[in-house]
């Protein structure tokens, strides 16, 4: 795990007028006293350094009364230090042992402080300053299986994705018992916030316990919120290889702060690391799916779901109005039948502006939330009507939510599923357009003895309409939290990946919607 000492490093110096990079002593240089300071703070004694690269190994140093050989090496981002094949590695275990010492391996990465993309973040510059990670100490053996350096498969295994959906839903849930079956006797538990890690199942799991019982207390402000998402993995020479995470955000959606990343062994999580720098959680690729385990859900008796599905199926359309008896004892139903039963009579009512259908998609975000668990369900279903009636919805309500599912469906999902995708997105970001060039509310008034037509605003001549059309607006809208232009210029990324005779349409018209919405969020930040 990667391990931050506070604060930036600053390289001893003055900086040039010129930047200028580190030599590759330098930055060797620097990796030894990295580990130097740390081998002081926990306990080693008798350090001794030789700072020449070519000498293995770099520090000698006594741990409770046993001897230490530590060779290090240090790297810029996105790698770490390695030592380079396994005959180097088997030549300092030789070397320790005829000394009678136990062997490590401690690589070092840096990170430019002060960098604005990942390209800068590999650059050490002369008097910068960087963002130490060091994964600690790392035992070296005589066997065929010496392990030098975190590799891409740590990453990767049959059942990976499926406990970071369960570590996912243990957080969305506060339920730790989701998550405790999952866990290794000997997980390791790391955060880059906290310098020393916590090892065992007993010790993790009491931890996550306090820690959920603490949130629970005050959902308002500290509920957290765990979104299944990939890390690109940059992977020096070769093109990034996304990795399946979890970005936790607390408070709200937005207010994102660390990248989980998971290791797994024997089918059981055996690392969990709480990322808040390296990687950050801007670098991340969401994918707004926010999933919760089934013991989170409300049991409602069955016959009063069906009861009340009838009731939505036999009325005529004007008993869906604001305020209407029948959709508030909807509201307080959650079940995904009540959700399919009012897209469904939401589809098939033609004037999709009427006041009906604001009521109806009002009511489907009351009860689902940005989620839209059932809404995506229904567009990945079978049944053309349900795929229509949901990809409605989603594209004119969901949002940053559906702009970010979209994408990743877009990535995902099936041919036929891809070109629903490929339609949502279309349509929310036409919807992000309209929201950011919508004036005041107007209606069309004609005069009836000259029959002349002219247009007024609502607020001057008819408050009532005018405090309607604000409340339908506000609860259409509320979801559409601007992307970051980051997050648009991905999404760009993925549609250029596409071929052109797989779009619905001409493929030019999203990529200029989408130049659109940039040119929008950028003149809305300026």
């Amino acid at each position: 795990m990667t391990i931050f000492f506070g604060k930036p490093k600053r390289i001893t110096g003055k900086p040039k007028k010129q930047p200028e990079l580190m030599t590759a002593e330098e930055v060797h240089e620097f990796g030894i006293n990295i580990v130097a300071e740390y081998l002081q703070k926990n306990g080693y004694t008798e350090i001794q350094v030789c700072r020449d690269p070519a000498i293995n190994p770099q520090i000698t140093a006594i741990k409770e009364q046993q001897p230490v050989h530590i060779a290090v090496r240090t790297a810029c981002y996105p790698e770490h230090g390695r030592l380079g094949n396994e005959d180097i590695a088997r030549q300092l275990v030789r070397d320790a042992r005829e000394h009678g010492a136990t062997c490590y391996f401690a690589p070092v990465g840096l990170y430019n402080a002060d960098a604005q993309n990942q390209t800068a973040a590999g650059l050490a510059i002369q008097g910068g300053k960087f963002y130490v990670s060091f994964k600690g100490l790392e035992i070296l053996t005589s066997t065929d299986q010496v392990t030098l350096w975190l590799g891409e498969d740590d990453y990767k295994s049959d059942k990976l994705e499926q406990l970071i959906i369960l570590l996912a839903q243990s957080w969305n849930g506060l339920s730790p018992d989701t998550i405790v079956d999952y866990l290794s006797p000997d997980i390791i538990y790391e955060s880059q916030q906290v310098l020393t890690p916590m090892v065992g199942k007993e010790l993790v799991v009491n931890y996550l316990r306090e820690k959920m019982a603490v949130i629970a207390q005050d959902l308002e402000n500290s509920q957290v919120f765990a979104e299944l998402a990939f890390w690109p993995r940059p992977i020096q020479g070769q093109k990034p290889s996304e990795i399946p995470c979890i970005l936790l955000a607390q408070g709200s959606r937005e207010n994102t702060s660390a990248v989980v990343l998971v290791q797994s062994r024997e089918e059981l999580i055996n690392r969990i690391d709480i990322c808040t720098v390296v990687p950050n959680p801007a670098m991340v690729r969401r994918t707004a799916i926010y999933l919760v385990s089934d013991a989170a859900c409300t049991v409602v008796n069955p016959h009063k779901v069906d009861e009340l599905v009838q009731d939505l199926t036999d009325v005529f359309f004007q008993a869906f109005w604001y305020g209407s008896d029948l959709l508030t004892r909807a509201q307080k139903i959650k079940d995904p039948r009540i959700v399919r039963i009012i897209a469904i009579r939401h589809h098939f009512l033609q004037n999709k502006e009427a006041g009906s259908c604001q009521v109806l998609r009002q009511t489907v975000k009351h009860l689902e939330g940005p989620d839209f668990q059932t809404l995506w369900q229904m567009l990945f279903d079978t049944d053309e009507d349900e795929a229509q009636a949901a990809l409605y919805i989603l594209s004119e309500i969901g949002g940053i939510y559906a702009f970010r599912r979209f994408g990743h469906e877009i990535i995902s999902s099936s041919d036929y599923h891809r070109t629903l995708a490929l339609h949502g997105l279309g349509r929310v970001i036409i919807r992000y357009l309209q929201i950011m060039e919508q004036g005041k509310p107007v209606m069309q008034e004609m005069d009836i003895k000259s029959g002349q037509v002219k247009t007024i605003l609502q607020k001057e001549q008819y408050p009532d309409i005018y405090a309607r059309t604000m409340n339908d607006r506000r609860e259409a809208d509320e979801y559409f939290i601007l992307p970051a232009v980051s997050e648009i210029e991905a999404t760009v990324a993925i549609i250029n990946n596409i071929p052109g005779d797989e779009f619905p349409w001409p493929k030019i018209n999203i990529l200029v919607a989408l130049n659109d919405l940039s040119q929008m969020v950028r003149y809305r930040l300026a």
